[in-house]
């Protein structure tokens, strides 16, 4: 079967293309999450159990009240296992690191947790009408060309192949696309940054927020020195690491 591919432009015009998902490829992914919600639910159940055959056997009082709070976190678990992981691993799970997809926004914006949050919520409606089997969900996703189930429509979201770049190991070596630009003072080269390059340009500036301070530094430090030796660009001192990499990414708007 042919991938599916989508060509996405951000807010800055900016485009990128993405490989859709295969249905049994997210169907692989799902599976192997439940799988490991199923192994550390049964060990959460035997230590449950053997804590309520303990409080039985001593006859004390409480048992019910345990009973309700054990299952109410099981519940818990359940549901925000996959929003805990999509907002730890930036879109992914377990599941879905293993097959190599993720959850990115539609518009190429970064995740943001109310986001995952009410597609997560969705997960419910999906299983309708067996739990478990997102046999709605999965009609859904047929049924549009994006493969996007509830959740996805709703949130404005879509599971794409995992492209696999590396922030922590940008290369520059490559063909540059730029215009004159008014802070660094002199044309650049009229060539193209890759794809890719773009890509970890914007993976950066999404995610600098949720950065350590001296992770950021070390990493806006090592593109910013790659990015002044390819434009040949000297006396910016002025100009902050990561300002330099906006005013860069900014400049690499698409026209037709």
């Amino acid at each position: 079967m042919k991938s599916k591919v989508l060509m996405l432009e951000t807010p800055e015009k900016i485009r990128f293309t993405y490989v859709i998902a295969e249905l049994g490829t997210r169907a692989a992914a799902y599976i192997i999450d439940c799988l490991i919600q199923g192994g550390i639910l049964l060990f959460l159940l035997i230590i449950g159990g053997l804590n309520s055959f303990s409080i039985i056997s001593n006859g004390e009082d409480g048992y019910l009240y345990y009973a309700a709070v054990f299952y109410i976190l099981m519940f818990l678990f359940q549901w925000g296992y996959f929003l805990f992981f999509e907002t730890l691993m930036n879109g992914q799970t377990p599941g879905k690191k293993i097959c190599q997809i993720r959850v990115i926004s539609r518009n190429g914006d970064r995740l943001d947790f109310q986001t995952l949050v009410i597609r997560n919520l969705l997960r419910s409606a999906d299983s309708i009408p067996f739990p478990l089997f997102n046999i709605l969900g999965g009609i859904v996703a047929i049924l549009q060309k994006e493969n996007r189930r509830l959740g996805d429509l709703v949130v404005g979201t879509l599971v794409v192949v995992d492209n696999g770049f590396n922030l922590k190991e940008p290369d520059f070596e490559t063909a540059i696309s730029m215009t004159e630009h008014r802070l660094f003072g002199k044309p650049l080269e009229k060539d193209r940054l890759t794809e890719k390059d773009l890509y970890i340009l914007r993976r950066l500036l999404n995610d600098k927020d949720s950065m350590s301070k001296d992770a950021l530094e070390r990493t806006t430090a090592t593109v910013a020195q790659k990015l002044k030796r390819r434009y040949k660009l000297k006396d910016l001192d002025d100009i902050s690491d990561i300002t330099l990499i906006e005013e860069i990414y900014k400049a690499h708007t698409y026209e037709d």
